[in-house]
């Protein structure tokens, strides 16, 4: 089955669950990953596919800046 870039990355990353802590945008979360791996255990991650979020999506991302307005 093929699966989308955030879920290759995800799968990659060997997540057991993703809790949302955060939303960038509607539909962009930020989670903790849960892995068996300690170097991706509590690792955030921000989920981006498609059409959401604004153009400055990834640089809220780094900057830690929540909910999008748009």
């Amino acid at each position: 089955k093929r699966r989308d870039t955030s879920g290759e990355v995800v799968a990659a990353l060997g997540a057991r669950s993703l809790d949302v802590v955060a939303t960038l945008a509607v539909g962009g979360p930020v989670c903790v990953l849960s892995s068996a791996d300690p170097a991706c255990d509590g690792l955030e991650v921000a989920l981006k596919g498609g059409q959401v979020g604004g153009t400055d999506y990834l640089l809220r991302a780094a900057a830690g800046t929540t909910q999008d307005a748009r």
